[in-house]
């Protein structure tokens, strides 16, 4: 029981909880708020996924595979936080984990932190492709750290450092965000942008197929191509032929 933690400074609490035992909580269940309580929250540890089944069994997979990766082990873990009307708050925890939280493999299936996502998205923004920015991440990373050891744990932790997939789907999502969607909803964005640069440059034409848009301008009698194939879903830019030398976003 402490008054230490409100309802004010719960969600940073949780946050430093998470950080000095190297886990991450997930709501477990939730309640309303009742004339004696404003919280009742109970939370899990997240290697207990809720999808268990005996054919995901991990001790059946590991057996199999030994060095086998495995989120879910159905983790008896539990916290329960109540915080009364009165301000005073009570933790009950059950420290029951079936997997280890010191290695580095503990910290490994950690979420994506909202400062790391953001330092992800701003490299993006700058130009890079999920391979260039996970580079450009990784050195900046190592120039943080004073030796080895502390770039591998921090390496290690998915909370500080997506993994390569990480990295593919945060830019497929930055690139649904900056032309608003995908599929059939990107090409009318697209079609919108063609039609903003043709305003902008009378002396241009366009066409524009399915899997290609072509820009055609005159320069000095000189006409110039643009081309930007979109074979892939996410369209982050419309790059410019050398003669051009332009980039319509």
């Amino acid at each position: 029981m402490t008054k230490d933690i409100t309802n004010n400074n719960l969600v940073n609490w949780l946050t430093e909880f998470e950080t000095i035992n190297n886990v991450s909580l997930k709501v477990k269940t939730k309640k309303k708020q009742t004339a004696g309580y404003v919280v009742q929250d109970c939370y899990r540890c997240h290697h207990n996924t809720r999808r268990w089944s005996p054919s995901k069994d991990p001790q059946r997979k590991l057996k199999v595979n030994p060095s086998a990766r495995v989120k879910n082990t159905n983790c008896p873990f539990q916290m329960i936080v109540k915080i009364d009307v009165k301000g005073q708050c009570y933790v009950d925890v059950e420290w029951e984990h079936n997997h280890s939280v010191e290695t580095l493999e503990a910290s490994n299936f950690r979420d994506l932190s909202f400062e790391c996502i953001e330092k992800v998205n701003k490299l993006y923004e700058s130009g890079h492709t999920p391979s260039t920015a996970r580079q450009q991440y990784l050195k900046e990373l190592r120039a943080t750290c004073s030796d080895e050891l502390t770039y591998q744990k921090k390496k290690a932790d998915r909370s500080v450092t997506p993994r390569k997939r990480n990295f593919s789907h945060l830019y497929s999502k930055s690139g649904e965000e900056k032309i608003d969607g995908k599929g059939p909803l990107m090409f009318e964005k697209l079609e919108e942008k063609l039609q903003d640069y043709m305003t902008s440059c009378p002396g241009a034409t366009v066409n524009l197929t399915c899997d290609q848009a072509s820009f055609f301008s005159r320069r000095e009698g000189t006409p110039d191509t643009i081309t930007c194939p979109f074979v892939c879903r996410t369209l982050i830019k419309v790059y410019a032929s050398e003669n051009v030398g332009e980039t319509i976003r």
